[in-house]
């Protein structure tokens, strides 16, 4: 019996290049399937908490910001779970409103901070639970480090600012 027939079917049965994309697609599924149904190591989840610092923010604005507001990143959960990351929200916990330090320089060349009669500087402490892998804690949809830029958004706001502390309990 023959490998290749007159036509060039293997066998009599398939041509080879709808072979190849029947293989293809097969493949495709199988690969699909093992990486959304086969059991992954969880990690283990912990409480974040941290502190955020929105500097010169508008008083109207600062005085949306209230303890139990949920917050998260301007993205969303659905644009940070095709990513792989869980979003959780975060809840925040504390709020201290005080006004704006203005930074100046005096006659002398020295810098020296004033109190700014109008804006205000928002200390935000907040936490939610996320699982804590590899060298990073992402939670609110943003990766928390100290020192960086960070986005916190609720459904009357949207404040930057700094991330000035991070604990993991």
């Amino acid at each position: 019996m023959p490998f290749l027939d007159k036509k060039g079917k293997f066998w009599g049965l398939i041509n080879p290049v709808d072979l190849v994309i029947v293989l293809v697609v097969l493949g495709l599924v199988a690969g699909a399937g093992y990486k959304f149904l086969s059991h992954r190591a969880t990690a283990p989840v912990r409480t974040a908490r941290f502190e955020f610092v929105a500097e010169a923010i508008e008083p109207q604005v600062a005085a949306l910001v209230h303890v139990g507001d949920a917050v998260s990143s301007p993205a969303g959960p659905s644009a940070v779970a095709t990513i792989g990351i869980y979003a959780q929200p975060a809840k925040i916990v504390q709020v201290e409103v005080r006004p704006a330090e203005v930074r100046v320089t005096t006659p002398r060349g020295t810098r020296a901070r004033n109190p700014d009669p109008y804006l205000k500087d928002v200390i935000i402490w907040a936490q939610g639970s996320t699982p804590v892998t590899g060298g990073s804690i992402d939670l609110a949809g943003e990766q928390l480090r100290a020192g960086t830029k960070f986005t916190l958004t609720s459904q009357l706001y949207s404040l930057v600012g700094t991330v000035l502390q991070v604990q993991v309990n």
